[in-house]
């Protein structure tokens, strides 16, 4: 799972100035994710259409000039950086995906990337994007070569446009809206799955297990953190008789439970960073099973925890595709399952 530093690190500095963008790249990600406007003769960096919310300005950025704009505070004593310089400190160290935000983006961006892009940056390190996807299909016309990816906030995909029409390499669909079908569904088309914004821990990992490429995030730390998790362990609770269950996992471990439905449920753990994880598994969801997701290396020791507690191995460990699961049983009787999966660190 690539890790995009979403207008650098956002979490960490202002967005899309030169020093969010330092701080992701010290962070160690893959990409850089930047948003763009053409004014006048030059590419400026910038999300809103308007000043207000990220500069000491106001009013519209296509309604000043670029010296005006370049004279703003984008936070910290940044200046709204140019298309150029943020090529320029990323020096090809990391992929760039530009989102083309103002009217018109595409041919100045295309022309700059064709006429102006360093060495020793490649053609295929940059990926554009865009909601508009008249000026992806702008962007194909003029230099297909330009990887593009269409970006969703709602609604259906229609995959045969997104194919056919703007020849992408992949989707860009809004956290809200994915799921693993979406997923599924894209990667049978060969479309890639980069995902916005995420900034949880939890939805980090829920997007690993769903097997999305990439995420844009605000925290790349916390993205990066969650890359080096040895494993990720989730228990499969019986539905059917929750509350002994959760009472069982209470003592044994301290956790505190919310429920989120029938066949969900949410907890917070002393020492462990933990919480809701939504079951992609139509299946699990008709049995009644509650998946919990945690973090940690120690499934050994969540073994002997459960053990201490008076807990009994059902089943023996055993190996399973990517990974090993417990079954016990609690004092009750109930049966429930520890599993783990190694997680690589790419």
């Amino acid at each position: 799972m690539i890790i995009i530093g979403h207008r650098g690190a956002m979490g960490h500095a202002p967005e899309n100035t030169l020093e969010a963008i330092q701080i992701a790249l010290d962070m160690g990600v893959d990409w850089i994710e930047i948003d763009v406007y053409a004014v006048e003769n030059d590419m400026v960096v910038i999300h809103d259409d308007d000043l207000d919310r990220t500069t000491n300005g106001t009013g519209a950025v296509m309604d000043h000039t670029l010296a005006h704009l370049r004279s703003l505070d984008a936070g910290n004593g940044q200046q709204i950086p140019l298309l150029s310089e943020v090529v320029n400190l990323i020096d090809g160290r990391v992929g760039l995906n530009i989102e083309l935000k103002g009217p018109g983006t595409a041919a100045p961006v295309i022309h700059y990337l064709d006429n102006h892009l360093p060495a020793p940056w490649r053609a295929e390190q940059i990926l554009l994007s865009s909601f508009d996807h008249a000026e992806l299909m702008e962007a194909k016309k003029i230099n297909p070569k330009y990887k593009r990816a269409a970006l969703f906030w709602t609604g259906e995909i229609d995959y045969d446009f997104v194919l056919n029409d703007l020849e992408a390499v992949g989707i860009n669909p809004s956290l809200r809206m994915v799921t693993k079908k979406m997923v599924d569904t894209a990667h049978s088309h060969g479309l890639s799955v980069l995902v916005y914004t995420v900034n949880e821990k939890l939805d980090m990992e829920r997007m690993r297990h769903m097997g999305v490429d990439g995420i844009f995030t605000n925290y790349p730390d916390r993205a990066l953190d969650t890359n080096r998790h040895e494993k990720i362990n989730y228990v499969e609770l019986p539905a059917v008789n929750l509350p002994a269950t959760k009472a069982f996992f209470t003592a044994a471990f301290g956790w505190s439970f919310r429920d989120f439905g029938p066949a969900y449920c949410d907890f917070s753990g002393e020492g462990l960073d933990g919480g809701f994880f939504q079951s992609d598994q139509k299946a699990r969801a008709d049995e009644g099973s509650a998946l919990v997701v945690f973090y940690s290396d120690d499934l050994e020791g969540t073994q002997a925890k459960v053990v201490a507690a008076g807990g009994k191995i059902f089943r023996e460990i055993f190996d399973f595709p990517g990974g090993r699961r417990f079954h016990f049983t609690e004092p009750s009787g109930n049966e429930f399952a520890v599993w783990g999966q190694p997680l690589s660190s790419d």
